[in-house]
């Protein structure tokens, strides 16, 4: 009797203490669960949606991306060659204001230079109306003086034959010659001799002339200036028909000219409007260019900022994956278990860059590297998983040892009234069985639950849960022990009552 009494006390005490057990090992595990949920599982999966998402949205764009990089590229040099062909533009613009200022000064002179040939061909064309004026009236005092000229030629051919007489009148006159026979001065034998052979020659010397030499020599100095003065005249009249002619030649040749210039006047006045519609079809250009210039800036701008989209969201996916990568494997406590395993678990040490054909790594417009989108999916695809495993392990344990807990709570509620009973009235072997079966079911969802060699702890990193287990074990041992003990030695009273109830 005392013994059962003793093992009544050890149940007991055993049961107070897995009460204690339980209830700490049920407070830890709710305290673990707690902070398991304070990582959002859904929050992580949409995450790493979000991630599998953007890889996929990566692939969709991947085309896109590397072709609009080849564009801007090109759109960049493209305009880069249009702001020097603009600004050419702005020079040949600039240039060509110039040039038609040049130019329409240039006609201006040209207008003003043939209005001055007109009028220098007008002049001229007087000139010439006067010099055939002059020329004519020239000509009718010639026509009218010519037989002047002929009879004062035929006069002076009529004088020569005196001239003889008279150069022998002049010597005997002033005593170079002696006398004459039959004459006793030079008047008497001039007028003698002389005056018939003159008046012979046509010649009539009036009576009154004493002086033959001076009569003579005056009128051959008279009748040689009366024929220079129309040889003179002759000359200036075919002078002046020579310059007539050439200033005849020079209006010709200055009407040619002047036609010449208001040809190329015209020319220039054409070459001046078309420079003048050049310019204006320049300005317009140069508009044009500068809005192009200006759509493509925008266009460029916009250009980049797409490609930047795409590279920041690579860069995100580098980041996102990096995390991933980082995700530490659930072992057991001790190690003794690979509980899930993580994707770097999974695959090692990945390098997510892609490759060329050349073997060399893709690189992005901005110089970074590109990620090969297939691993990149196959790692998200595993973080999923690894999300998914690690909540249902973690849902898996937590509830075993909940369920271990508080069947250990009920197991130690029924064996501290087994062990009362047992002591005080020498009852109790029911209530000991069924402390025994729970004590058991604690024992094998500890078991399955891997009790002592938990994988969840605390927040604190903290381990928990050996108290329990050990209670586990302690109060199926002492619960088999007492059932295997109590219902031997039940007393009388209790088997009577048994009896009659049977």
């Amino acid at each position: 009797m005392n013994i059962r009494k003793g093992i009544s006390v050890l149940l007991a005490l055993v049961s107070v203490i897995a009460l204690i057990a339980g209830g700490i090992g049920l407070k830890n595990t709710l305290a673990i669960k707690s902070f398991l949920e304070q990582t959002d599982t859904a929050a992580a999966i949409k995450e790493l949606n979000t991630l599998k998402d953007g890889i996929g949205e990566l692939a969709a764009n991947e085309d896109a991306y590397f072709s609009g990089a080849k564009e801007y590229d090109s759109g960049l040099k493209d305009y880069k060659k249009g702001q020097k062909d603009l600004a050419d533009g702005g020079v040949q613009l600039v240039q060509g204001k110039k040039d038609l200022v040049k130019g329409q000064k240039d006609y201006d002179d040209g207008v003003k230079q043939l209005a001055a040939g007109k009028k220098e061909l007008a002049d001229g064309a007087k000139q010439i109306a006067a010099g055939e004026k002059e020329l004519a009236e020239g000509q009718k005092q010639i026509d009218d003086n010519t037989q002047a000229y002929n009879e004062g030629k035929e006069q002076l051919a009529q004088i020569e034959p005196l001239m003889p007489y008279v150069d022998q009148y002049v010597e005997f006159r002033d005593g170079n010659l002696k006398a004459l026979p039959g004459f006793d001065n030079a008047q008497a034998w001039f007028a003698s001799v002389v005056k018939p052979v003159a008046k012979q020659a046509g010649l009539d010397i009036p009576d009154d002339v004493n002086d033959l030499p001076g009569y003579v020599q005056n009128m051959v100095k008279d009748g040689k200036a009366q024929l220079k003065e129309y040889e003179d005249g002759v000359a200036q009249i075919e002078a002046g028909k020579k310059e007539l002619a050439d200033a005849k030649e020079q209006y010709a040749a200055g009407q040619k000219e002047l036609a010449e210039g208001e040809k190329q006047l015209a020319a220039g006045k054409a070459q001046l409007d078309q420079g003048y519609r050049d310019y204006a079809k320049g300005q317009r250009d140069y508009a044009d260019g500068q809005k192009q210039l200006a759509d493509g800036a925008v266009q460029l701008k916009e250009g980049k900022a797409s490609l930047a989209e795409f590279e920041d969201g690579v860069a995100q996916i580098k980041g996102g994956l990096k995390e991933v990568m980082a995700l530490e494997p659930v072992y057991s406590y001790n190690k003794h278990q690979l509980r899930v395993a993580s994707p770097s678990t999974k695959f090692g040490k990945l390098d997510f860059t892609k490759l060329g054909t050349d073997g060399k790594p893709v690189l992005m417009h901005n110089g970074a590297t590109y990620i090969d989108l297939a691993k990149a999916a196959d790692v998200a695809n595993a973080s999923l998983q690894y999300v998914d495993d690690s909540s249902a392990d973690a849902t898996a344990e937590l509830t075993s040892r909940i369920l271990m807990n508080g069947v250990l709570l009920l197991a130690g509620l029924f064996g501290l009234i087994a062990g009362i009973l047992a002591f005080l009235r020498g009852k109790g072997s029911v209530l000991a069985t069924i402390t025994a079966v729970l004590s058991i079911a604690a024992l094998v969802l500890g078991i399955k639950g891997h009790f002592f060699d938990y994988a969840y702890t605390l927040g604190s990193g903290a381990y928990t849960g050996t108290f329990a287990s050990v209670m586990t074990i302690v109060m199926a041992v002492c619960a088999v022990l007492a059932t295997c003990y109590f219902w031997p030695t039940r007393t009388k009273k209790a088997k009577k009552s048994k009896e009659i109830k049977e």
